[in-house]
């Protein structure tokens, strides 16, 4: 591995996937960075918006655009020659840019030999022509790096934090979501009656009464009912008593307790998981609360994962999504970096549902429709595990 620091870094603007322009920084940590462009509207504008990109994710470096001639591909070489004293230590990134862009570097090493770096299609960085990786002097980019890229920022979670997240409530997630697919109808009925009981109560408190009228109206029963007894056997409840004013249930954690009373919580969970345990994912989050830069609109994404430059968005559904969900999915997905993102829409339809229609309106925009139905444990695992090498690759 190679961490050896430059001066200057010589970049070859890529215009068609701007977050491009940052992999080389992030990886080598240039003291100076200078892009080659041909054609940009406002140089000096987009100049400011890389280096305001650099120093929302920690890299501190000096940004300068230079323009070539686009029928001289000499150009470069005599731009460094000109400029030689004044960029020290200095190599060329010869990934982004054009064909012509990539010949003008060439004749320009050919001049006068430096270091050359270029990315590998795994998203990592090699220095020619001894082909050494080159270890990201930043590390991988988390989540929240990763937003800043697009204007945005992790603002803070929803229902549970990273925190929360450990092994016992993963388990659990696994193992409530095998009960949610097996009895999709009461469950929804259950879920109804916890969010009812529970919504006049403290969130500390974990005996709740479920009362009778509730619990006759969504046929939740002790005696009878599966699933009181089904989640008291998962540990989700401690313990169950009939009264005469209805069912009191005893919740394992204040956490618990929030979950029980979500509809897509457990899913949600089991998404992160999925991804978090394949392997192929730099950082995983749960429930991120995304605010823009420049306007006040809010987002929550249920699971956020990256893989080198690349950024996944899985939108959990446990039921089957409508064109609306699709739309809007899709509109996430290029404000957070386009080519370089991928959007999931994971669902838990009812047994008869079809997702016929939904699916060719997910192909023709981009967006990857799994249908949990399909899938165990193990099976989403390899899924995500596969889609986070292509993404990593920037096959998205």
């Amino acid at each position: 591995m190679s961490t050896h620091r430059i001066d200057t870094l010589l970049e070859l603007y890529d215009e068609r996937e701007p977050i491009q322009n940052v992999a080389g920084a992030w990886h080598l940590q240039p003291r100076s960075i200078v892009f080659f462009y041909y054609d940009l509207k406002d140089a000096d504008a987009e100049r400011k918006h890389l280096a305001q990109m650099f120093n929302r994710i920690g890299l501190r470096c000096s940004v300068r655009m230079a323009k070539l001639k686009r029928l001289d591909i000499r150009h470069m070489m005599s731009w460094v020659q000109e400029h030689q004293d004044a960029l020290g230590e200095y190599a060329i990134e010869l990934s982004g840019g054009d064909d012509v862009l990539l010949f003008s570097a060439g004749l320009s090493y050919a001049s006068t030999p430096c270091q050359l770096y270029t990315r590998r299609p795994d998203g990592k960085y090699i220095a020619l022509p001894s082909g050494e990786t080159v270890e990201a002097g930043n590390g991988s980019f988390t989540v929240a790096q990763r937003l800043l890229l697009c204007d945005a920022s992790l603002d803070r979670y929803g229902r549970l934090t990273p925190a929360d997240l450990k092994p016992p409530l993963v388990n659990l997630a696994h193992h409530l979501l095998g009960l949610q697919k097996k009895h999709p109808r009461q469950w929804t009925q259950h879920t109804t009656c916890f969010q009812r009981a529970a919504s006049g109560t403290d969130s500390s408190i974990l005996t709740i009464l479920l009362p009778k009228d509730s619990c006759l109206e969504h046929g939740v029963s002790l005696s009878k009912g599966k699933l009181l007894n089904a989640l008291l056997r998962a540990g989700a409840l401690t313990q169950t008593e009939q009264t005469d004013e209805g069912i009191l249930v005893t919740f394992a954690s204040s956490v618990v307790r929030d979950c029980l009373c979500d509809f897509g919580v457990w899913l949600e969970i089991s998404a992160w998981d999925a991804l978090n345990s394949s392997g192929k994912f730099d950082d995983v989050q749960l429930s991120c609360v995304v605010k823009w830069e420049n306007d006040k609109l809010i987002n929550e994404l249920d699971v956020t994962a990256t893989a080198g430059l690349g950024l996944m968005i899985v939108s959990c559904k446990t039921c089957a999504p409508d064109l609306k969900a699709v739309a809007e999915l899709n509109v996430l997905g290029d404000r957070l970096g386009s080519t370089q993102t991928r959007t999931v829409l994971l669902c838990l339809p009812k047994a008869n549902e079809k997702l016929d229609n939904i699916r060719a309106r997910c192909d023709e925009m981009g967006v990857d429709l799994v249908d949990l139905r399909q899938f165990n444990r193990e099976g989403l695992r390899a899924h995500f595990a596969r889609e986070g090498e292509k993404l990593r690759a920037g096959q998205t």
